[in-house]
């Protein structure tokens, strides 16, 4: 495959879209010891961690592959994390490798392309989301045990059913996360004098990270099924580029009690201290009254080692006054406002790359900003290889657990939108954006959504009780409209194996998952997701569009005749029989009866125009 003109193309030319999954949501979590957020024991470190048999054992990778074939699914985003591959230090599960690696080679039987997604959330599962070893962080001194103690970092494990959804969130502003962040990306400028056996920090972590996905690139380097990685899952700037210490900024969502970035830093130290409590709603952050944060005085650091930030003279308790004594730290590099994406992601990327590429260099790097905030800019010599796979969310049902298609608040600038076509339409526009941003900062990269999607316990699990997903395909019917008309490839988050209708997809009360093995052949919603597409386009598209309510596809293209290549449909039965009506109009929307031919194949349309020019294709069902 390669890279042209904003899409990605096959090697015969064709334009190719992917349409499929994010596989699976509860790769997050390990199988031993049982992984799922709601166990108080799930992070126990005195055992074996493996994360063998996520998404699903061998023996049943043909009965799920079959499913996500069925649904016309093209592609997997694979879930694996830096754990898995190395859950200790210099410690890599060869098992588990060797599973990933059947497991990969069975989806290949099926068709599927892959790339390989290293996923992480707020750093690690030991900061209340997924990713990195507890070495990770136990290597600059920290008890990992003690981390819900100091308020470091918000625990389903230990807040059990108090834990608020998407309450995860908010750990991005709470010290582990910030703290591991920053140092993986700004270790060298923020922390220089903490070093492990003589190397920084942040060249220490970065260094192991890529080493473990490179122990798995390197067993996938002759799978044909593979076209690339991704370098980083949704990273973060941690406290990098934070203008005061002192107040709480760039929090995405706030609810209960959070700590501003300086009063994280004294909690973890061992120091009770009193914090804003938070509500937030659809008409935004309220202050609702104030708590005490570790009122034990438990310390997350242990003997012999300090907070890096106390080190760096961030903050001081000396003689027991407790101080800010830089709350523009994180803000400046020589006098000048820091730029993170630029200064410090975009080299990490570009490194990452690099060492992928070593091991083939065909391979594409699916490449992220940091969700609903910036994105590196890069140069035509700097873009070869890179996918701008961004992901996008419905930030109001996501939080509200709620949908309504005549309302939403946007996501990027939280403004009210009115009405079906105006929601819809809103959804368009957000994604347009993104992909703008793509095309006129990022070298016109390709652009792939690599994850969206809708929660299942809508309207408290209304769905469960009754049995029917209408909300929930509504709502993905609309976003697939508004991914449609920015002619985007897309991958929905997720499918989960293990979930269930009592604790979802296992991780932080999240439900995304498009299968359920308690639902109806373990299916929901699939009329929202189910849809045709063009999977191979031979020339350039220009509108794509389905009609659900009259079952009518739309697929408008700058027609190449010269390639010798047929343009692909995938036509899902549940829309589509054999009753079909195919039509072809030229630019000025005459209809043409000759010159093409037209093949159907296993739910697929093999169209062939024989003329060069703009044509639209219809398909729909005979009246």
């Amino acid at each position: 495959m390669y890279l042209k003109d904003g899409y990605i193309h096959d090697d015969d030319g064709t334009v190719v879209f992917f349409r499929g999954c994010n596989l699976g949501g509860d790769s997050k979590i390990p199988t031993i010891p049982d992984g799922s957020t709601h166990l108080k024991d799930s992070l126990r470190l005195d055992g074996e961690i493996t994360f063998l048999n996520r998404p699903f054992p061998l023996n049943e990778a043909d009965y799920h592959f079959k499913i996500l074939k069925d649904w016309g699914f093209n592609f997997l985003r694979f879930v694996v994390t830096w754990e898995a591959i190395e859950p200790e230090l210099d410690n890599y599960d060869e098992q588990y490798l060797e599973y990933v690696c059947q497991i990969i080679s069975k989806a290949s039987d099926y068709g599927f392309k892959i790339y390989i997604d290293p996923h992480q959330d707020l750093f690690s599962r030991f900061s209340g989301g997924d990713g990195a070893p507890a070495y990770a962080m136990e290597s600059i001194g920290m008890d990992v045990s003690k981390i819900a103690d100091t308020c470091a970092a918000l625990l389903h494990q230990t807040s059990g059913k108090k834990m608020k959804k998407m309450n995860w969130v908010t750990n991005h502003n709470r010290y582990a996360t910030a703290t591991m962040f920053t140092l993986f990306f700004g270790g060298n400028t923020f922390a220089p004098f903490l070093t492990i056996k003589g190397e920084n920090i942040q060249d220490w972590l970065q260094r192991r990270y890529i080493a473990a996905i490179m122990k798995l690139a390197n067993k996938l380097s002759l799978n044909p099924s593979i076209i690339g990685f991704g370098s980083m899952n949704e990273p973060h700037f941690g406290f990098i580029g934070l203008k005061d210490l002192s107040k709480l900024e760039n929090c995405a969502f706030a609810k209960g009690a959070i700590p501003t970035p300086f009063e994280s830093m004294v909690s973890a130290s061992g120091h009770p201290i009193k914090v804003n409590n938070y509500s937030e709603g659809i008409f935004g952050r309220l202050v609702v009254g104030k708590k005490i944060i570790n009122k034990n005085g438990a310390n997350l650091f242990k003997e012999g080692f300090t907070c890096p930030w106390k080190q760096a003279g961030v903050w001081s308790d000396e003689r027991g006054v407790i101080e800010l004594l830089k709350p523009d730290y994180f803000e400046k590099l020589k006098d000048q406002k820091v730029d993170f994406c630029n200064q410090f992601l975009k080299p990490f990327i570009l490194n990452f790359k690099k060492e992928l590429l070593a091991i083939n260099d065909r391979w594409l790097v699916f490449i992220e900003g940091v969700p609903q905030e910036k994105y590196p800019s890069f140069d035509n010599s700097e873009a070869s290889n890179l996918v701008h796979a961004f992901h996008w969310y419905d930030g109001a049902t996501m939080v509200t657990r709620m949908f309504f298609p005549f309302f939403s608040i946007r996501a990027d600038n939280r403004k009210f939108v009115f009405g079906k076509r105006n929601v819809i339409k809103s959804f368009s526009d957000q994604l347009f954006d993104i992909k703008k941003i793509t095309k006129e900062k990022m070298a016109n990269m390709p652009t792939l959504l690599g994850e969206f999607g809708v929660p299942f316990d809508l309207f408290g699990k209304l769905s469960y009780l009754t049995g029917t997903f209408y909300s929930q395909t509504m709502a993905l019917s609309m976003y697939y409209d508004a991914i449609d008309e920015n002619l985007l490839s897309a991958t929905i988050w997720n499918y989960s194996a293990s979930n269930n209708h009592k604790y979802g997809d296992n991780w932080n009360r999240e439900d995304f998952s498009i299968y359920c093995k308690q639902d109806k052949l373990g299916k929901r919603a699939t009329k929202g997701f189910v849809r045709p597409y063009a999977e191979k386009i031979s020339g350039v598209p220009l509108v794509m569009k389905f009609d659900s309510k009259n079952k009518i596809f739309y697929l408008k293209l700058l027609n190449n005749p010269n390639s010798g290549n047929s343009t692909v449909i995938f036509l899902p039965e549940i829309y589509f029989s054999d009753d079909l009506l195919i039509e072809i109009f030229d630019k000025n929307y005459t209809k043409i009866i000759d010159n093409f031919i037209i093949e159907q194949e296993d739910k697929h349309l093999h169209v062939k125009i024989l003329l060069e020019g703009e044509f639209t294709i219809t398909v729909s069902k005979k009246r």
